[in-house]
């Protein structure tokens, strides 16, 4: 029987992230350092490579993070030595980004003769695999979302993500400042870096943007019982052009 399957393209160009900043990011412990410790994040899906280890690897998806969890480590484990070796060298000549195996569980040691040989990246978590798969789409999700740069203050106003823009020296951060003293939060001064996500809404990207509570403090005069919380990251619902 002839089954139709879809091999659309869903990859990007790609974002090059620094490994380690990658582990710390998603509370990560890097079992194997590949040499130019950063890898490359192309597509927001990942993987499970139970498949592929089974020998089945039509239509394997390369570009994501693959996760291994408890099935896919059984499997492994319950092979005989040259089977599993032979099954592991399938995965890791494909040269995915990176392997992350969940659950706090320990590689093998083909897999990590095989992660030196072919120079991939070897991750661990301690947390369960459909936890791992959750808090890796959503990075990704916000990692590879399509980027604009615009001067701009941001609030939050009663929860809703205000962005005031306008040309310099028109009053923006006089404006957010009174704002501020109203009891609203400051989340971003000048330019900032937003990042379009499926809703349509613009938000604070969290890997580039930091928090300005000095900059506040320092150029806005406040006192160490005056200053309010600042968020590093918030959905813009309202543009306001001053």
């Amino acid at each position: 029987m002839k089954i139709n399957v879809n091999t659309g393209i869903e990859e990007t160009s790609g974002e090059i992230i620094a490994l380690r900043d990658f582990a710390n990011l998603l509370k990560l412990k890097i079992i194997y350092m590949n040499t130019a410790r950063q890898i490359t994040l192309q597509t927001v899906s990942v993987n499970r490579p139970g498949l592929i280890l089974s020998g089945f690897d039509d239509y394997f998806a390369r570009s994501r993070v693959q996760v291994l969890g408890n099935a896919e480590m059984y499997y492994l484990y319950q092979m005989t030595d040259e089977n599993r070796r032979a099954a592991l060298k399938k995965l890791f000549k494909t040269e995915v980004p990176c392997i992350i195996i969940s659950r706090g569980l320990e590689p093998c040691k083909d897999m990590l003769d095989l992660a030196k040989e072919y120079d991939t990246p070897v991750l661990q978590s301690n947390a369960i695999t459909s936890e791992v798969v959750n808090d890796i789409i959503n990075f990704l999700n916000d990692f590879l979302a399509p980027k604009t740069r615009i001067h701009g203050t941001l609030l939050d106003i009663d929860g809703i993500g205000v962005l005031l823009t306008g040309i310099s020296g028109v009053g923006k951060s006089e404006t957010a400042l009174e704002l501020i003293h109203r009891g609203h939060m400051l989340v971003a001064d000048d330019t900032r870096l937003l990042a379009r996500q499926d809703s349509g809404l613009y938000r604070t990207s969290r890997r580039r943007i930091y928090q300005r509570q000095e900059h506040v403090r320092r150029c806005w005069h406040f006192k160490e019982n005056q200053r309010r919380p600042c968020y590093r990251t918030c959905r813009i619902r309202k543009i306001a052009k001053l």
